[in-house]
């Protein structure tokens, strides 16, 4: 360290170039984050409802469409009311029901997830999802 200035001129650039290095990657990883949270759609209407005596899922108005929307309860994949399947594409402005199993009661604390793929949208117990 007896010549400072060759000292300062020497590794001054490589401390700054380290350091915008670092930001640069810090933000690159916050935006790629954000992206990923805007990518995953927002439902208008998740409710459960209740017709001659069978509880369904209620989904309407996602923000996106929903790719292969499949809703769980307590593990167990539910069926689209009235047809065989346990998946469907949601349009924007669309909706679909899943039929409940028929031992659900009105406070059941089972688990109902809703996903698109495998990626979960919503997640709530039962008895807190509200009735339409």
């Amino acid at each position: 360290m007896d010549n400072l200035p060759d000292f300062i001129i020497t590794y001054l650039p490589i401390v700054i170039a380290t350091i915008t290095g670092i930001i640069g990657t810090g933000l690159g990883v916050y935006n790629f984050i954000q992206r990923q949270k805007d990518r995953r759609p927002t439902l208008g209407t998740f409710q459960r409802k209740k017709e001659n005596g069978i509880w369904f899922i209620h989904i309407h108005s996602p923000s996106k469409p929903i790719r292969k929307c499949n809703v769980t309860f307590k593990g167990q994949h539910l069926l689209i009311r009235g047809g065989i399947s346990d998946e469907k594409t949601v349009p924007l402005g669309g909706g679909v029901n899943f039929d409940m199993p028929n031992d659900v009661s009105d406070n059941d604390d089972g688990m109902v997830l809703v996903k698109s793929g495998k990626r979960t949208l919503e997640k709530s117990k039962f008895n807190e999802i509200e009735i339409g």
